[in-house]
């Protein structure tokens, strides 16, 4: 892989290398996914069985609400799992700038179609700037026709083939990410080669954070393995210039990348504690679909999953040409990036960045590598024909006009014979010539938006057919008809709390018991899907009926649902059972329990809860075991005959939930509701039915205590207590005496302190930009 030093005066000069011709070829391959697919610049084209309208929608539509509705960015969302963090799930592009203009300027089904066309056009533009900027490096001088024939041919196998339009139809800001894998690689050889490396320095920062903002987790884990070999096989070993640049440059870079990402970063770090994702994945998960069979490998399989992925072969055989370039380093990084995808992809190095690269344990399905293969294919196909035009014997190198107008000319027709078969996408081809229309899609649920108008503010609306958590078309029907449910579908993270609460995880939940927790969360209307299983006439290109769930058929008022606020008749606070809440739901689950007088209150038993908490509540229940002994001993000298001490397990649970429903019936109170009203998805007011002597607890039907980040006043002045989690996933707020309303809105810390250092990286980056350097190196 020895390669003599390549100095800065060979890079293309600033003007590039970039005829009219080739401009206007490349110009018509941006355009064509706009020709192709100008069926989707509509609000009401959608492909309905995927992720695109099944996640993707929902997601454009909380930016749009917050971008134009509250003018401010989505934090916070109150659609799926009773509410939750938006912004720290760093699969939402909430900082991702194409998506935030789109969200912004159009309604959210075309903001999204938009959002996938452009990126169609900007993987075209990307690798053809790539290819263009490798091959004028690595070939002889004057092979500049060569060069824009191997980028327009690359341009077009990368734009359109098959994986490519399929991952970003479906994934949409995976596909985002996708299509920004090239701009990276041309940042960072302009960097490593170019004339002027301060200006390439804060590009190179600004596309990585973007490639980050764009919310296509796997590709981020896979896209930042690949940049990083580039600059390691580039950069530190491609001779001595290049080397002092990325020792010189490489830090500068990092540190204003890491800068311009701290946005997203900290409040994720923040919410990912919080869900199903916190640790590692199992590994029979992580490793998941295979290219080459799920039990093993198997070579037959691996070459029937590889036709449709490479359109019919067609990728390996362009890619083939890359031999050509082997000789040179740049040659046999590319190559060697492309064998590493469909390795991996195949499960047979997977294993490894599971063990030793710890973002990769976090990632499902090692078929996902195939970003890799499905990037590099077609970069290693434009280098290699790059190669094979500027033999010396073909005699197609200079710079005569003629000579690089007839490159073009050719490499356009090239492109115009491959696209038919790139075009093909079998069995999704029909999804792509006759989308779904919205209207119809609506159809399907004509229940459900019925059910969300009569739940109104004061409840919640889902559907007992919902068998786990993530389900698709819940998150969907909920965005579209301003829903609010406990179910949803922001990709595999979800909250463990909420899972737990009505699912079980496994939704294991008995349907009996599971009616209890939705009605003491304020699910008040519940839709069933009670007409036979029937695919409708307009899906009948898809395999089945997909997704199960929600039809919408019948809707019905859920008894006993309590309001969004309330003040319980009785309060018990459960100290010490944050493991499992084994002890919280044995006791909420017992058939004495009545949720309609009595809340149950739960903090953690590592430290004291506080004083005033202890004092206000009627009844203290500790699970000795679950509970430090400093905290336990505080509690019995505080407590008094309030204290009533559980063993670790679950002992007769019914006893005491039938104690503490007796107290409070005996105690003559009664629960009394409040005047629950959300202001917007991140303020909510509550109005008390009438002023309190003494402190009391208030229990609202909010997610506030799982996640944090709640600044809550009472009459204008901060509490001192944060709230805790009540019956599960509620919150109870300690309210102060004599309090008529109290008034909560998210503002997390780690926002503002990722968005400062935002600003900061991109200052920074502004700043390499703009600042006049030296010609040859800043």
């Amino acid at each position: 892989m020895s390669e003599a030093r390549q100095p800065a005066e060979e890079a293309p000069p600033p003007g590039g290398g970039w005829t009219a011709t080739a401009l206007v070829a490349l110009g018509l391959l941006a355009l064509l996914p706009f020709v192709l697919y100008r069926q989707f610049l509509s609000d009401e084209a959608l492909i309905y069985g995927f992720d695109s309208a099944q996640s993707h929608l929902a997601r454009f539509t909380i930016l749009r609400d917050a971008l134009v509705g509250e003018g401010r960015l989505p934090l916070w969302q109150v659609t799926s799992y009773g509410g939750g963090p938006f912004h720290g799930n760093i699969e939402n592009p909430t900082l991702y700038p194409p998506a935030l203009l789109a969200a912004w300027l159009w309604p959210p089904l075309l903001a999204m179609n938009v959002v996938i066309l452009a990126h169609l056009a900007l993987a075209a533009v990307g690798m053809a700037l790539l290819v263009e900027r490798l091959a004028r490096r690595l070939l002889p001088a004057g092979a500049r026709g060569p060069a824009l024939a191997g980028a327009l041919v690359a341009a077009t196998l990368f734009a359109f083939n098959r994986n490519t339009r399929v991952e970003t139809f479906n994934l949409v800001t995976y596909g985002a990410s996708h299509a920004l894998i090239p701009w990276v690689l041309w940042a960072l050889d302009g960097l490593l080669h170019g004339r002027r490396p301060a200006p390439w320095a804060g590009a190179c920062a600004l596309l990585a954070a973007a490639f980050v903002f764009t919310g296509g987790t796997y590709l981020i884990g896979y896209g930042s393995l690949a940049f990083a070999l580039w600059f390691v096989v580039e950069g530190l070993l491609g001779g001595a210039e290049a080397r002092r640049r990325a020792l010189r440059w490489g830090p500068v870079v990092a540190a204003l990348a890491l800068l311009l990402v701290l946005g997203k970063a900290l409040p994720y770090l923040d919410w990912v504690s919080t869900t199903n994702r916190a640790g590692a994945l199992p590994p029979g998960v992580a490793r998941g679909v295979t290219l080459a069979g799920e039990d093993g490998f198997d070579a037959a399989t691996l070459a029937e999953r590889l036709r449709p992925r490479t359109n019919g072969y067609l990728l390996l055989g362009a890619a083939a040409l890359g031999v050509l370039v082997l000789r040179r380093r740049t040659g046999v990084l590319v190559v060697g990036l492309a064998v590493f995808g469909i390795a991996a992809s195949a499960g047979l190095l997977h294993g490894v960045l599971l063990d030793h690269v710890p973002p990769f344990d976090r990632i499902r399905n090692a078929s996902r590598a195939w970003c890799l293969a499905n990037a590099f294919l077609p970069l290693a196909a434009g280098l290699g024909l790059a190669a094979l035009l500027a033999w010396p014997r073909w005699r197609l190198g200079g710079e005569r006009p003629a000579a690089l107008r007839g490159c073009v000319l050719g490499a356009f027709v090239v492109c115009a014979a491959l696209l038919p078969r790139l075009l093909e996408t079998d069995r999704f081809q029909p999804l792509f010539d006759e989308p779904d229309r919205l209207e119809d899609v609506l159809g399907l649920y004509r229940n459900f938006p019925s059910a969300a108008r009569a739940a109104g503010d004061e409840a919640r609306v889902t559907s007992l057919e919902i068998k786990t958590l993530g389900t698709r078309n819940e998150q969907v029907i909920a965005s579209l008809t301003g829903a609010e449910v406990l179910g949803g579908f922001f990709g595999f993270a979800f909250p463990r709390a909420v899972a737990r609460h009505a699912y079980d995880n496994e939704g294991a939940v008995a349907p009996e018991t599971r009616l209890r927790r939705l009605a003491a969360f304020s699910v008040g209307q519940v839709v069933f899907d009670d007409r036979p299983r029937v695919r409708p006439p307009w899906t009948g290109r898809h395999e089945e009926p997909f997704p199960p769930g929600v039809d919408g058929t019948t809707h019905a008022p859920l008894p006993g649902a309590r309001p969004r606020a309330w003040l319980p008749a009785r309060t018990a606070l459960l100290v010490g059972d944050d493991a499992d809440d084994a002890w919280l739901y044995a006791l909420f689950d017992a058939l004495t329990f009545d949720p309609a007088a009595v809340s149950l209150l739960t903090v953690p038993g590592d430290r004291p809860p506080a004083d005033a908490l202890v004092a206000a509540v009627d009844e203290l229940l500790v699970v000795t075991e679950g509970c430090a002994p400093e905290t336990l001993e505080a509690l019995r000298a505080t407590a008094g005959d309030r204290l009533r001490e559980l063993a670790a397990a679950p002992t007769a649970p019914e006893a005491v939930a039938a104690e503490l429903v007796t107290r409070a019936r005996v105690s003559g109170r009664t629960g009394r509701a409040a005047d629950f009203e959300r202001v917007d998805s991140h303020r909510t007011r509550v109005t008390l039915p009438g002023a309190e002597p003494a402190p009391a607890v208030l229990v609202v039907s909010e997610t506030w205590a799982l996640h944090g980040g709640w600044v809550i006043d009472a009459d204008g002045a901060p509490l001192d207590i944060a709230p805790v989690r009540a019956d599960g996933i509620s919150s109870a707020v300690l309210l102060p005496a004599e309090a008529a309303v109290l008034e909560a809105a998210y503002e997390p810390p780690a926002v503002g302190r990722g968005l400062l250092g935002t600003a900061a990286g991109l200052l920074g980056c502004l700043v390499l930009l703009l600042l006049p350097t030296r010609r040859r190196d800043g």
